[in-house]
């Protein structure tokens, strides 16, 4: 009983955490300040929010910036420099470089969703070394060219599971781990060693949290 007591404070206060990181993208998210939001120990704060999150505090920032840059890209007309600086960057130029282009070549209208690929294993580099690709899947038959920064990606074809995600994007790291934890070791398949990504079905300016929808592609054989 008291266990189980205790976890459930160290959720809410992993929620206090996550309210704050989710309203702060835009400026430094400090280690210090979130400990002494949570009340726990600094030496142990690092393990206790990976245990309760499934990510690091480095992986967990970055993934919501990198998510909600992609958003407003989609489904705002926010200028490029705005929304860097919304989420936290302090030079537009990534953003700018591929707002640019699809301007520059009239791609807007031929555009798709929006989704996020992770090429590194993030159990395997560190954090501050790991690379998560933003972008948007152009409509069938749209041909164009790679220039400077803004590149091709192909996604290799073949067999996919597919998991549907509802609810917010902070909560996304749940359904990683049940696929992980629970549907890898019951289903009797192997992953292929492809990169999985994450498509995101809905607009987040018109869609409350809860009735978001997330869409997760792992590659099987």
């Amino acid at each position: 009983m008291r266990k189980n007591l205790q976890k459930l404070v160290y959720r809410q206060q992993i929620n206090k955490m996550v309210a704050y990181i989710q309203h702060h993208l835009s400026k430094p998210i400090r280690l210090e300040k979130l400990a002494d939001i949570a009340g726990f120990s600094r030496f142990h704060f690092h393990r206790i929010f990976t245990a309760f999150v499934g990510e690091t505090l480095g992986e967990y920032t970055r993934r919501l910036r990198l998510e909600k840059g992609c958003l407003e890209l989609l489904y705002t007309q926010r200028p490029v420099t705005e929304i860097a600086l919304l989420i936290g960057y302090e030079t537009p130029a990534a953003f700018d470089v591929l707002c640019s282009y699809l301007t520059k070549n009239n791609l807007w209208s031929k555009v798709g969703v929006c989704l996020s690929i992770y090429p590194d294993d993030l159990n395997l580099t560190p954090p501050e070394e790991c690379r998560y690709d933003g972008g948007f899947v152009l409509k069938e038959g749209v041909d164009i060219q790679p220039e400077g920064e803004v590149q091709i990606q192909t996604i290799l074809g073949g067999k996919y599971a597919i998991f549907l995600h509802k609810g917010p994007y902070e909560t996304l790291w749940q359904t990683w781990n049940a696929i992980y934890r629970d549907w890898l070791s019951a289903s009797g398949l192997k992953l292929r060693d492809v990169i999985p990504y994450e498509v995101y079905l809905k607009d987040k300016q018109k869609t409350k949290p809860e009735d978001l929808l997330t869409e997760i592609h792992l590659a099987i054989e």
